[in-house]
């Protein structure tokens, strides 16, 4: 057997430093600003789940929202908290990126902002409807807000851009 390597995807990390902007970022701009519409359009995608994708929310409600009623939540089903970055629980991804490609030539991360339901399954018709409505509008102009901001927040501290480069160098070596 010859095996050609025609192209590939490196492994994918997060940058700590960089992570820590976006999260900061995230926390002073806020969850997307739901209206009683959206929350509205949000239920009517999910009362056409199937009983695994309910299972699937209902999974990430208990997970996001602990000691809160999962039937409160899953009546309101869109993202209302901001969470931090915590290293502790920072995961590879798992899908196939050239953002892993990305991470080896400058410092990168990865930060997801509510653009649907809670627990909407991926590559779905639901999620391609969300996004495609003010759901999805709200929550591209709320990852846009946060992106601005880090990238302020980088512009007037430059040593943050110092620490996310030295990051990088010691995880690629």
């Amino acid at each position: 057997v010859k095996i050609t390597l025609g192209s590939c995807y490196a492994d994918r990390f997060q940058n700590s430093v960089v992570a820590r902007i976006l999260s900061d970022a995230a926390l002073e701009v806020g969850p997307p600003l739901w209206e009683e519409r959206d929350f509205t359009l949000a239920n009517r995608f999910t009362a056409h789940y199937d009983t695994n994708q309910y299972k699937g929310m209902e999974a990430v409600i208990r997970r996001r929202y602990p000691g809160c009623s999962v039937e409160e939540i899953a009546a309101r089903p869109l993202d209302t908290v901001v969470e931090p970055f915590d290293q502790r629980i920072c995961k590879h991804g798992f899908a196939s990126s050239d953002v892993g490609n990305v991470g080896y030539a400058t410092p990168t991360a990865s930060m997801r902002v509510a653009c649907s339901a809670l627990g909407t399954p991926a590559h779905s018709w639901f999620l391609t409807g969300m996004i495609a409505s003010s759901i999805g509008q709200k929550g591209i102009a709320c990852a846009a807000k946060i992106l601005a901001l880090a990238a302020i927040h980088i512009y007037e501290t430059p040593v943050l851009l110092k620490g996310a480069q030295e990051e990088r160098m010691k995880i690629i070596g």
